[in-house]
């Protein structure tokens, strides 16, 4: 029934300090960080912890060793920090907090703009769900385009708030779709029901609007539980 609490060593307190002054963009790229003396007198800790922390920063591609010169923050984006989140997705708990924010959150936003699209957001909802098809039928990545359907849709709503909430959780859906992205057939299931999300939107049926999201929400979380075991598997 319960589990080992991993316990957090020195060098993953450096990594996470160091991660989120990135993050926040404490640490721009470019940034030369402070040796590891330096930073051994900041954190008041020894020098392999510190080493070991950079070099785990560095193998996830967030820090860059220059011989003779320092460690330099890379250039980087949103993609390079999705691993960390898959990570986290990957833990049940996790799992199961972020299939039910989207259901509290999206299945209202669908009902919310079946009712509220604007002739405007009806495009932008549509286009898309255009660019959804073209990666289906090409088999290309297509959480991007996804993740823009979700988006047209929380602002679609009328409701910023809402709207802003799925903002904050972008990252995390994020994850999640690119790992249900390698499971067979996702490319065409996918575009199929984001295609009936839409078709009630556009027609103003709210309850079928909501009902098509909340199917769409336990297509995700079949999904993700299939990719989380063929993970652990491999």
């Amino acid at each position: 029934m319960f589990e080992k609490v991993k316990k957090e060593t020195a060098a993953d307190k450096v990594a996470k300090q160091l991660r989120s002054l990135i993050e926040r963009g404490e640490l721009k790229p470019g940034d030369k960080i402070p040796s590891e003396r330096e930073l051994c007198e900041i954190m008041s800790l020894s020098r392999i912890s510190v080493r070991a922390g950079i070099k785990g920063l560095v193998a996830n591609g967030l820090l860059d060793v220059r011989t003779g010169e320092g460690t330099y923050v890379k250039a980087i984006t949103s993609e390079d920090l999705i691993d960390p989140l898959t990570a986290l997705l990957m833990d049940d708990y996790s799992l199961r907090e972020l299939l039910e924010f989207r259901w509290v959150i999206e299945v209202q936003l669908a009902g919310f703009a079946a009712k509220r699209a604007s002739d405007q957001d009806i495009q932008d909802i549509e286009e898309s769900l255009r660019k959804m098809e073209e990666d289906a039928k090409e088999e290309k990545d297509y959480h991007e385009n996804d993740m823009s359907f979700h988006n047209a849709i929380a602002r679609a709503s009328g409701n910023t708030l809402l709207t802003a909430m799925m903002n904050q959780a972008g990252e995390l859906i994020r994850a999640a779709i690119k790992q249900t992205a390698q499971l067979p057939g996702a490319y065409q299931r996918v575009y199929k029901i984001h295609a009936d999300i839409f078709e009630n939107i556009r027609l103003t049926d709210v309850q079928g609007a909501q009902e098509a999201m909340s199917a769409h929400l336990r297509e995700v979380e079949r999904s993700l539980l299939e990719a989380q075991k063929l993970k652990k598997d491999n």
